[in-house]
């Protein structure tokens, strides 16, 4: 009987041990990377504001290897703008050795706001970067 509860035990241990380096621990990447951006507003229609077109651009630098890295992004938003998107435009991306630059566009429904509020928002909160390693990070503007 004890012959059997070691031999039990010393299965358990094992895919313990084997499952626990199946899991790697995150690497905070977000030191190894800057943020820039430009976010320009106009009117879909002209002479209204009930539909605002939010243009942008970011740049997401580095160093040659960290940006090689670099497996995906995800332009974010503010949890008001997230309320408020209606379509998003195109994305494009372009790479270079130290920097990748990602421009595109989303139209929001703004009606019953006024110019000042619009303004004032805050529509691109910033860009979360997943490196090919797997490693997660947040870059605010």
């Amino acid at each position: 009987m004890k012959k059997i509860i070691s031999v039990i035990t010393a299965a358990v241990l094992i895919f313990a041990l084997a499952g626990c380096s199946l899991f790697k621990d995150e690497v905070d990447i977000s030191g190894k990377y800057t943020y820039s951006s430009t976010v320009s507003i106009s009117a879909v229609e002209e002479n209204s504001t009930d539909k605002m077109k939010v243009t942008y651009t970011i740049t997401i630098s580095g160093d040659a290897a960290d940006i090689a890295n670099l497996k995906s992004y995800e332009v974010f938003l503010s949890d008001e703008a997230e309320k408020l998107l209606v379509e998003t435009g195109e994305e494009t991306s372009e790479s270079s050795d130290t920097k990748t630059t990602v421009n595109g566009s989303m139209i929001f429904d703004t009606s019953g706001k006024s110019k000042d509020e619009i303004y004032s928002m805050v529509f691109i909160q910033g860009v979360k970067l997943t490196d090919k390693d797997g490693n997660k990070c947040v870059l605010n503007g």
